[in-house]
């Protein structure tokens, strides 16, 4: 029996997303055909039931029943994917934060949510209070975002902070501030010979901080020059003395001295040019009392001078003026001795001091009671290593110069915050009472035979003349002392191990401003007995041999060339004791070699003929 069955197929499809449209939201649409036992879908979409729909478009499902019969049924999907129309509308009509518009509102629109970035929120509406660019993302129904934007600025201030003439400003300037904020620290510091006074509005405070800014600010530092008192501690006897304040009272002596004891020859002396001050007591009329003098009818006193005073009295003068101002000071220096003022206010290592002095090999700087002399080698070395603010100096040079002292050194930081600052600072070496009576000395670089420590001079009186230890410099061990006097007298060195003093055969006689010897050549001592001395070391033309004999008989002295020629030889008849001889030696400069036969042995040492 044959049959027929041709009855199609019931196909459709059911919609497993519910969406016909596609969106941001829905980008895929999963459909299942159903009513046969397979299922063939047009636009690319497979035979499986279960079918993923990303285009729009209507799609046909050709479904087969059992029977092989067929039928079909179709779905449409659309798109929309349309983005949403962003905007902020700007609720304050302000895009510059200010200090009176301090927040400004805005309000997204064209979506159904809103995404602020900056931490403004989620809401439509968000409050801004600080410069830069927002952006917010709206999201529409369908899912689609777009973005819209808004640049906020903010006014800013400029502080500036200038200073007037004398000084700087330390810290930022000019600086840039918001509305009611803070600016950063400043300071106001003055130049040499310079104090602050005040800022331009008034304020006094150094360093200042401006707060709670709401304009542009333009300051100025206002200084003035600083008015200083010195206070000079004059000796019973001689000073040297410099001053760091110009006084008004300068060109007028009996002024300027009117609160000091004074007497009868008290004096004051400068140089280049030579300039002598007395002083006349009237002791009946004391109105009749006065200083006169080249002193004072050269224009008096001045800061640019070093000057020795000697009083009969010890005590203080109290000057008082402006500043001197290093930055602008300058001393002409010519070859030989100069009487060099120190200006400054704070006392200075001698190598800092003289940094900007064209130092020679024996160059020397002394002080009433220390000196130092220069050496190529190893710079400046003596007993004098600090230069004192208020005292006086004397400087022997090799050549011509102009000279001053380093900028750095103006020392102007005791002047801050005070119009009459005061200085006075206590000798670190003050001259011993013994020696003050003395308008003069001359120095040595001496070495003491191995033993003995300690250096002394005396007269032929037994009176003290000057005194020193030995001390180490390099590889040797060398004295450097300073010898007083005023009038031409025979002088001997002694040498003392601490528990007695030793007379040498090394004597000499007193000139002022000599000086004997150098680090490199320096006066070697024997003990009497065995002793000779040569002066000058370097010597120009006459060679001074000073040496003991044991009895009447006759010396040889010989000078060889380093290379062992023998270059020069006199004898001579020598008594017995001490015996000087002048020799004039027609030498090339140079270093030589002399000996002295003499009491059956032979003497040897070096000179240096310049």
């Amino acid at each position: 029996t044959i049959t027929e069955d041709t009855t199609a197929p019931t196909a459709g499809i059911t919609n497993n997303t519910n969406e016909t449209v596609l969106t941001c939201d829905v980008q895929s649409i999963s459909v299942t055909a159903t009513g046969g036992i397979s299922y063939a879908w047009d636009n690319d979409l497979g035979n499986a039931a279960t079918a993923s729909i990303t285009v729009p478009g209507t799609y046909t499902v050709t479904v087969t029943g059992s029977n092989g019969c067929e039928d079909t049924a179709s779905i449409t999907i659309t798109e929309d994917t349309i983005a949403p129309t962003a905007g902020i509308t700007n609720n304050t009509n302000e895009t510059v934060l200010t200090c009176d518009v301090q927040s400004i509102s805005v309000t997204a629109s064209g979506g159904v949510s809103y995404a602020w970035d900056n931490d403004l929120g989620n809401a439509a509406t968000a409050s801004i209070t600080v410069p830069g660019t927002y952006t917010v993302t709206v999201t529409g129904a369908n899912g689609c975002e777009a973005t819209a934007s808004i640049t906020v600025t903010a006014i800013t201030f400029e502080l500036t902070y200038l200073p007037n003439t004398g000084g700087r400003i330390i810290g930022a300037s000019p600086q840039i501030v918001g509305c009611f904020e803070s600016g950063t620290p400043v300071e106001a510091i003055p130049e040499a010979g310079y104090t602050f006074v005040e800022w331009s509005d008034g304020e006094k405070s150094n360093p200042r901080t401006d707060g709670n800014i709401t304009q542009d600010i333009t300051i100025t530092a206002n200084f003035e020059i600083a008015v200083l008192e010195q206070e000079l501690v004059l000796n019973n006897g001689w000073s040297w003395i410099s001053f760091n304040v110009s006084d008004v009272n300068f060109t007028d002596l009996n002024t300027l001295t009117s609160s000091l004891a004074l007497e009868t020859e008290d004096r004051i002396l400068s140089s280049a040019p030579a300039q002598l001050e007395t002083y006349y007591k009237d002791d009946y009329t004391p109105l009749n009392s006065s200083w006169s003098g080249t002193v004072s009818s050269n224009g008096g006193l001045s800061a640019e001078k070093m000057y020795k005073v000697k009083l009969s009295h010890e005590q203080s003068l109290i000057i008082q003026g402006l500043a001197v101002l290093p930055s602008g000071w300058n001393f002409p220096i010519r070859q030989g001795w100069n009487w060099l003022p120190y200006p400054l206010l704070e006392n200075s290592t001698l190598s800092d001091a003289l940094t900007n002095f064209k130092a020679r090999e024996g160059d020397v700087i002394k002080s009433q009671n220390s000196f130092a002399i220069y050496d190529e080698l190893i710079g400046w070395v003596g007993d004098l290593t600090i230069l004192e603010s208020g005292q006086g100096y004397m400087l022997k040079s090799g050549s011509d110069q102009d000279f001053s002292y380093p900028g750095y050194m103006d020392g102007t930081s005791e002047l801050v915050g005070s119009s009459v600052a005061k200085s006075r600072i206590e000798s670190a070496r003050p001259v011993a009472a013994k020696y003050r009576s003395y308008a003069e000395n001359m120095n040595a670089v001496v070495k003491l035979p191995e033993g003995y420590n300690t250096l002394l001079v005396y007269n032929d009186a037994g009176e003290l003349r000057g005194e020193t230890q030995s001390r180490i410099v390099g590889d040797q061990e060398l004295s450097f002392i300073t010898i007083y006097g005023d009038q031409p007298e025979q002088l001997r060195f002694y040498i003392s191990d601490g528990l007695r003093e030793q007379a040498t055969v090394n004597m000499f006689g007193f000139l002022g401003n000599d000086v004997i010897g150098s680090v490199a050549y320096p006066l070697v001592l024997g003990e009497r007995e065995a002793s000779l001395l040569i002066l000058p070391n370097p010597f120009e033309n006459i060679l001074t041999v000073t040496l003991f004999s044991e009895q009447d008989q006759e010396a040889v002295i010989q000078l060889y060339a380093i290379t062992g020629q023998l270059l020069f030889a006199e004898r001579h008849t020598v008594v017995s004791g001490i015996n000087t001889l002048n020799l004039s030696p027609n030498l090339a400069s140079g270093i030589y070699l002399v000996k002295v036969a003499i009491n059956g042995r032979t003497l040897q040492t070096t000179v240096v003929k310049k």
